[in-house]
Order: C-alpha cells, then structure tokens, then sequence
C-alpha cells in the first residue's frame, strides 16, 4: 500500500512540477499566480482541497467522541459555505484589486503598517495550522507502515515539499484537480469496505445501536435537541466564524483565486467547490464514532489497544483508535482511506507552505528589504522559505496537539483583521483604528486563554476557551472598529468603492 500511495505521490508532483517549471515558470508572478493564467476549474480546485486537510478528516474524528455526529457541522458551515463565500467574495474583491497577495490587498484598503500586521498575524496562525497537516498526514503514513507517528510526520514534512516546491501555484492547482478524482474514488472504496465489515454486528443498523449505546442517542443525530445549545454556540458558530475569518485572510486560500484569469473564472466553480468540500468528511466521522463503539471481535489481536486508547481522556485516544480501526478494514479500503488523508492533507499543507513563502517573499522580501530584488533572486528566495516554512511546522507538529482545538484558538487571531477589512469594504476605511482594534483583539484571545482557570471556569462551558474567547473578540472588534472610526474621523471612503475605482481604471 505504501509503495503505491508513494509512487503516484512522488510521480505526479515531481513529474508535473519540473514539467511546468521548464515550460511555465519564468518570473516570480508565474510561481506565485501562475501569471495569472489559471482557468475557472483549477482555480476552484486549488482552493477547493486547500480546507479539506486534517480539519475535515481527522478532526472529525477525534470530535465525534465529544459532539457525535453533529461535529458534521464543520464541513457544512466551515468548508463549504467557506468555499461559496471566498469565491464570491474576498477572493473576487482581492483579485479586482490586482493584488498578488492579499496582504497587499489590505495595504490598498489601509496602510503599510496595517499590511505588515496582518502578514504576521497570517504568517503566525497558518504556520500553527501546517504543523496540524503534517501531524494529520503522519497519521495516514503510520497506518500504511506502524512505524512511530513521529517518523511519519518527518515523512511528510517531505512530501509537503515537493508538492510545491517547482512550480508553485499552476502545480498546486493541477495536483489539487487530480487528488480530488483520487480522494472520492479512495472513499468509495474505504465505504464498500466499511459496509462488508460490519456485517458481523448488524451492518450499519447494528452499528447505530452499538454507538447509541455507548455515548448516547444524541450522537446519531445531526442536532441532538438535548445538547442543542452547546452545539450551536460551541460548534457551529466557532466553526462558522472562526473559520471564514481565518481563511479569508490568508493567503493559502486566496493564491489560487489571484491567479485566476478573469474575476468570473473566480467565482465561476462556487456551487461545485462548495459541494465537493461538504462529502469530504462523513466517512472520518463515521471512522471517529465506530472506533469508539464497535466490539472487540472486529479488532481481532488489537482490541486491547482500543480499550486503552478509549479509556484516555477525550479526545486523547481518538486519532489513534480511528487510525487502527482504518487498518482492520479489507486492503482495498484502508488503502483507499489512508491515500485519501495523504492526498487530503498533502493539498492543503502543500498550501499552506506555499501561502506563507508568498507572503513572506512578497509583504516582507520584495515589499521593504530589496524592491529591486532580481526574479531569479525571487524565485530562489521563495523556494527558500518553503523550506524553512515546511521546518518549522515540522517542530510543531511532532508536539502531537489536540486538533479541533487548536485550530479554533489559532483562528480567534484573524477576527479583528476580518472585521476591520469587512468593514472597511462595505462601510469606512481607517488604518489607525483597524491598526489598534487588531491588537485589543489579540490580547483579548491571550488574555481569555492565560486568565481561563480563575475567571472563565464560571461562565458557560461554550464561553470557556480554547474557542470561546471568540465571542468577547468578535463583539469588541466590531463595535471598537466602528467607535474609533468615527472618532478619528480619517479615511472614510468606504473601501469597496476604491476597488471598483481600480477596475474602472
């Protein structure tokens, strides 16, 4: 199974990668926007697998031993809606702009100073998400070779790399096109599988009952009416806001639809990307919920490592005994499962090493430290940073972290730049005032985090962080955003109108 998930790995991205850098690579815009030459259906596929990742796969998992099937939400409000927003959206407004990052896009908005610190703030928080990638692409190569997951995930530090590394966005968006053929055809057979392995217990009946009666009837249902509110305002909402904020200004996300080549082949595939992200996760979730309820006669040899790993704290176990129940399937479906996450997770980290050399090359290098830097001393800087970048997240993910929450915490970060660039499309533009509401709302996030065990521990569990210092940052960007504007009372022609000036021109 290894040899064949390898194989077509290495092939199609160093293949097609050296293929495009010899015909297509000539200038740092080729490699970063592929010279803004992508049709509608790459630049929908290069966004598209850029949220499926670990968070729509193994996070479903390692979740559902709290939320059950609920924790479904995440692809609905968090990928697919995302997808049908940033097409018709961010992405359209940012590509109008001519921006080549959407770091720069918010220097045409705001100033330089505000530019800088939302490249941090993206730099920063995206770098945390990668290291959760590689993390969730070790997982799939210690189920191909029960090697320790830390060897895996150096593994995949590896194949991140190479995804990218020749030829940047026109072959992230063509291996992204590929692998979305490649995951739905894996999960088609990981689900004949699961069907023919269950048949011992009831099929998926007997399955539902056993689940209902470990963790309770709540779990099979989508939104358990007992647990109603915890559900909306501890998962929808984070997911929802957290999550398009985040990804809205970041540039992973946004790179392929810059290097669309009209406004219309952006927003063109919404309906499609918003459809092929929702799928993506049920059978991680479905994974998640049979490792911790299905008997011990379908583990064989290592249902005394199930038990084990379900009686850590949840949802320590979670990943592992996903992974093991992958592994007891039929070959042909833990091979198609495991090639799904490594092609899932490799897309979007491959993405997001690929984002943040942008960003660093572009909003740093090219922008402050040597304007005049050559496009062959651009495209070996860029290169570069990959690496660096890849290095880093690696040191991070070999930390093995909880992910759900990880990533909503990570995500609060890249609220108060939303709300100041939102606000700044549609209502008023102020650089000082988005310059200081980005900051308060930082330190808010911290603070509600460090302060947690003497304060929060009294408020509502969905207020209790890592996720619910949210709320407090959302409501204080918004109406700080809007107080200091008024009260400076600079820079305020609303910034949606600059943009339709700049196309105009």
């Amino acid at each position: 199974m290894l040899v064949i998930a390898l194989t077509y790995f290495f092939a199609t991205s160093v293949g097609l990668g050296l293929y495009f850098q010899v015909k297509r690579i000539k200038s740092g815009h080729d490699f970063t926007i592929a010279g803004r030459t992508l049709p509608w259906w790459l630049a929908m596929a290069g966004l598209t697998l850029t949220p499926f990742g670990v968070g729509n796969s193994l996070a479903l998992s390692e979740s559902s031993w709290i939320w059950g099937a609920s924790v479904l939400w995440w692809m609905v409000v968090g990928s697919g809606l995302l997808v049908a927003f940033l097409m018709v959206g961010p992405g359209r407004w940012f590509r109008r702009m001519g921006s080549t990052t959407f770091a720069e896009g918010i220097e045409t908005l705001f100033d330089d100073r505000y530019r800088v610190l939302a490249a941090i703030q993206s730099l920063v928080c995206w770098l945390g998400i990668s290291s959760l990638e590689m993390y969730g692409c070790g997982g799939a190569l210690m189920g191909f070779t029960g090697l320790s997951i830390h060897y895996c995930i150096v593994f995949a530090c590896v194949l991140y790399i190479i995804y990218v590394l020749f030829s940047g966005t026109i072959q992230l968006a063509i291996l992204n096109f590929m692998n979305i053929f490649v995951i739905y055809g894996c999960l088609a057979l990981c689900f004949i599988g699961l069907t023919g392995w269950l048949e011992p217990i009831g099929g998926w009946r007997g399955a539902e009952e056993l689940i209902t009666q470990r963790l309770g009837a709540w779990a099979t249902t989508l939104v358990p009416f007992e647990k109603f509110t915890d559900v909306v305002l501890g998962l929808i909402l984070p997911i929802l806001i957290c999550h398009t904020a985040a990804c809205s200004m970041n540039q992973a996300f946004l790179q392929p639809l810059l290097g669309a080549k009209s406004e219309e082949a952006v927003r063109k595939g919404w309906a499609l990307g918003l459809t092929i992200n929702v799928l993506w996760g049920y059978i991680w979730t479905l994974l998640g919920l049979l490792a911790i309820a299905v008997p011990s006669i379908l583990y064989k040899g290592l249902a005394p490592v199930i038990e084990n790993l379900r009686s850590l704290p949840l949802p320590q176990g979670a990943v592992p005994a996903t992974i093991i129940t992958t592994c007891q399937l039929p070959f042909y479906s833990t091979l198609g499962a495991l090639l799904a996450l490594m092609a899932a997770t490799i897309s979007t980290g491959g993405a997001f090493i690929l984002g943040n050399a942008t960003t660093i090359t572009e909003d740093f290098v090219k922008r402050f430290i040597k304007p005049d830097i050559s496009e062959k001393g651009f495209l070996k800087v860029e290169r570069i940073m990959l690496i660096v970048f890849a290095l880093l997240a690696l040191g991070a993910a070999l930390m093995t972290p909880y992910i759900l929450g990880s990533f909503l915490w990570v995500w609060i970060f890249a609220i108060p730049t939303f709300v100041c660039v939102m606000l700044g499309f549609i209502w008023r533009r102020n650089s000082r005032a988005a310059f200081w509401t980005t900051i308060i709302g930082w330190l808010i996030n911290i603070l509600w985090l460090l302060f947690s065990p003497i304060v929060i521990a009294t408020l509502p569990k969905w207020m209790h962080p890592p996720y619910g210092g949210m709320y407090p940052v959302v409501i204080v960007s918004i109406i700080l955003y809007i107080v200091l504007t008024l009260l400076w009372k600079r820079e305020t022609k609303p910034g949606i109108l600059k943009t339709l000036s700049l196309k105009a021109g």
